[in-house]
């Protein structure tokens, strides 16, 4: 029996056809030049030269398939300005003045692309596909004219660049390398049309597509990705939604108002629920919520019915057993419930007291699970603040980074599986406040550092104000608000930048330095006219830092 999975997989859509075609033909043309290296045309911006000849010098351009008229006839240098409009895979505006086209596709492209495209910020086509690419995807900030993005099979790893401000992009690829970073945001990206991040390894959760009106394709199977599905409403134009083979849990979903929805594949993830009605999907031809949690009776086919003979699949799930000669037509084997089990049992995690998290320390996390003795399957923690703190996935062991600032939220998520008794436990998170062993500079204590109110004041109280001038006209939050209290704590510290005891610090000298490092600026600026010798700039800075360590 043919494979109910064989036109689900093809990547090459009738869309994507036509932009090869495309290419043909821009190639023909090129082949028209070919030869002429010392054709003259309207020159592009240097910069614009800079990007191209660093792609091909970081991309190894001597072992390109081909690379017509980029070098000179004798091979010593690259071809000189005003021919970069006929290099192979180069298009141009009418011009000649801005590339608008890079077009190298399974070209034997191996290396690392230049840090930033941005300079090429006429681009309306980058194709690098099906190449040996590897390291970062390049920056792809002002480039406000791309439209088609592609990225895919090659071996590029960390995270895929932010993509906020690009209006126009309507295709982005990059499936089948090695990215490992969680997915940027696609919001307010209303022309995007198809995004393809599937068979990689990204973690983290699936972004927002609220507002992508446009949006009609949407993978991102095979990967690392956790938490719930996002919001599927107002997408009106979305024909593929494929998301199988990760760890996602939460519930589906509603499909209401999706009516051009041809295939939607949530299958082999950790999902809960019921099966949302599919009512008014009369386009819906392959439905795939199988190797899910799912419970509950399954809803009508939807009417008329698109489905196609065996290109569905229900089960394995927990679902109530019932006889549908509809679905029994849509699902492969006699019935559509075989792989259907009973319900298993509903599990919960709950994290232990938060441990104290200091700047360059250390703690650990913890969970119970609820009932006993839960699913045989460990408890995974992720940090959802990769920027503050890490954790191991298996010890709940967190280490506070050195990005980290006094007063940051350290978000861990916790995560377990289930097995043949015991359901996936709804993913639950502590927020830990990076705390420090001392903080003079927390006057407050409202857990963070302002120039405007800690700064404030620090110099007052050097100045000699004391009680309710101490505080006048500041809206204070935190521990400390009343002006005894803050005045009590002044008191106790010592505030000499100079490492002298706490009767020196006066407002001119000590007092302008820890205003400066509340705003802020670098170590070289916080001593100017403070009579501070420039050589104790490191003494000094190290000893303010040290105020809240």
């Amino acid at each position: 029996m043919r494979s109910i999975r064989t036109q689900q997989r093809l990547h090459v859509s009738f869309e994507r056809l036509c932009q090869a075609l495309q290419r043909g033909a821009r190639f023909f043309a090129l082949l028209l030049f070919a030869g002429t290296t010392t054709l003259s045309h309207a020159a592009i911006p240097q910069a614009e030269r800079d990007v191209l000849m660093a792609l091909y010098t970081g991309s190894n351009g001597s072992g390109w398939s081909n690379r017509t008229n980029w070098r000179n006839p004798a091979n010593t240098d690259f071809n000189s300005s005003g021919t970069e409009c006929t290099w192979f895979g180069i298009t141009c505006n009418g011009a000649g003045t801005q590339v608008t086209s890079i077009d190298l596709p399974n070209n034997g492209l191996n290396g690392v692309l230049p840090a930033s495209l941005s300079a090429l910020n006429a681009l309306t086509y980058l194709d690098l596909s099906g190449n040996a690419l590897s390291g970062t995807i390049s920056a792809l900030s002002g480039l406000t004219s791309l439209q088609t993005v592609y990225f895919s099979t090659n071996q590029f790893t960390g995270a895929i660049p932010a993509l906020s401000g690009l209006a126009s992009l309507q295709l982005f690829e990059a499936f089948n390398n090695q990215l490992n970073a969680p997915l940027p945001a696609l919001t307010g990206l209303t022309a995007l049309r198809r995004f393809d991040v599937s068979r990689n390894q990204i973690p983290g959760a699936l972004p927002a597509l609220t507002g992508l009106t446009q949006l009609q394709v949407f993978y991102a199977y095979g990967n690392s990705l956790r938490g719930s599905l996002p919001s599927l409403a107002g997408l009106s134009a979305l024909r593929e939604f494929y998301v199988a083979q990760n760890l996602l849990t939460g519930n589906l979903p509603s499909l209401t108002g999706l009516a051009a929805l041809e295939y939607f594949d949530v299958s082999q993830n950790e999902l809960t629920g019921s099966i949302p009605s599919l009512s008014g999907l009369s386009s819906l031809q392959r439905f795939y919520v199988n190797s899910n949690q799912l419970t509950g009776a399954i809803p009508a086919v939807p009417a008329p019915s698109a489905l196609l003979s065996e290109n569905s699949q229900l089960c394995p799930n927990q679902l109530t057993n019932s006889t549908n000669a509809a679905w029994d037509a849509a699902t492969p084997g006699a019935t559509w419930n075989i792989g259907c089990i009973s319900p298993r049992i509903e599990s919960t995690l709950t994290f232990g007291s938060a441990p104290t998290l200091l700047l360059g320390g250390s703690g650990n996390v913890s969970t119970s699970v609820a009932p006993l003795p839960g699913s045989s399957i460990a408890t995974a923690y992720t940090s959802l603040t990769p920027t503050v703190c890490s954790v191991d996935i298996s010890s709940g062991a967190v280490v506070v980074l050195p990005t980290a600032s006094y007063g940051d939220i350290c978000t861990i998520a916790a995560d377990k599986s289930g097995d043949l008794l015991y359901n996936s436990a709804p993913q639950t998170q502590q927020n830990i406040r990076i705390s420090a062993s001392v903080c003079s500079l927390d006057v407050n204590g409202d857990f963070s550092l302002s120039p405007a109110t800690d700064g404030v004041l620090i110099v007052r109280y050097l100045l000699g104000f004391r009680d309710s001038a101490l505080i006048a006209g500041l809206a204070l939050t935190g521990s400390r608000t009343s002006a005894n209290d803050i005045q009590t704590f002044l008191a106790a510290r010592n505030f000499s930048v100079r490492g002298l005891s706490a009767a020196s610090a006066v407002a001119p000298v000590d007092g302008v330095v820890i205003m400066r490092y509340l705003q802020k600026l670098p170590a070289a600026s916080l001593l100017g006219g403070t009579g501070i010798a420039p050589a104790d700039t490191t003494t000094v800075f190290n000893r303010v830092k040290a105020f809240c360590s």
